[in-house]
């Protein structure tokens, strides 16, 4: 049995006890390597669980963890650039080539957000949850597989939509010096994308919420 089994065992069929935020809760000895202790079923330690598979599933628990909360710093901190945005939204041919340093460092602000809550979701958040779930996908699986599968489980609202959300930060990054009407359209839709970044990621956290309570609150 893998550490990842076993913490969904815990989280979703067997806690007796409200998650403490200690990781696992401890083990005592007994049976076949131990028991974890407060439960209503005990499982076994081993074999073929170990005290070191133990360990691993703890470490695991702590990064999930750890991946959450610095997603809602991003999440956090790009709505608050996003409501100051707001006040000068939609950028047109005119404005766009008279825009403050002020409104410069709230884009890249957003920019930097952006980049860094997709980049965390997409490389940690979304691989993990397709672990906890113990998804029947092939370890060598495309991003785009993952992200299909991820939609057809209701972990995601549209696999399409998050590639578009890509497209959209890539676009705010090419210059458009002699077509400034090119140049509007393309913050604004970036900055649509960000908004829409944002209640991705809330979708998600509630399906985690849903299914992984513990991890979830834990988190908060």
């Amino acid at each position: 049995m893998t550490p990842e089994r076993l913490m969904r065992l815990y989280l979703n069929e067997y806690a007796s006890e409200p998650f403490s935020g200690r990781g696992l809760p401890p083990f005592e000895k007994g049976g076949q390597g131990g028991f974890v202790v407060g439960m209503n079923m005990k499982i076994p330690l081993g074999p073929p669980f170990s005290k070191g598979e133990v360990k691993q599933c703890n470490a695991h628990l702590r990064m999930v963890q750890r991946h959450i909360n610095e997603c809602r710093l991003h999440v956090s901190v790009l709505a608050e650039a996003m409501a100051e945005a707001h006040q000068w939204l939609p950028f047109n041919a005119d404005s766009v080539q008279h825009i403050t340093k002020e409104q410069l460092r709230i884009l890249d602000q957003v920019a930097h957000r952006f980049t860094k809550l997709q980049g965390t979701m997409g490389q940690k958040v979304l691989p993990t949850i397709l672990e906890l779930a113990q998804e029947p996908i092939a370890s060598d699986a495309s991003f785009a597989e993952k992200l299909n599968w991820l939609e057809r489980m209701g972990a995601l609202p549209s696999a399409e939509q998050w590639k578009k959300l890509r497209t959209a930060r890539n676009a705010i990054a090419h210059e458009y010096p002699d077509a400034p009407a090119l140049q509007a359209g393309a913050i604004n839709r970036f900055l649509d994308g960000a908004t829409q970044l944002n209640a991705l990621y809330e979708f998600v956290g509630q399906y985690l919420l849903a299914h992984f309570p513990n991890i979830v609150s834990v988190s908060k």
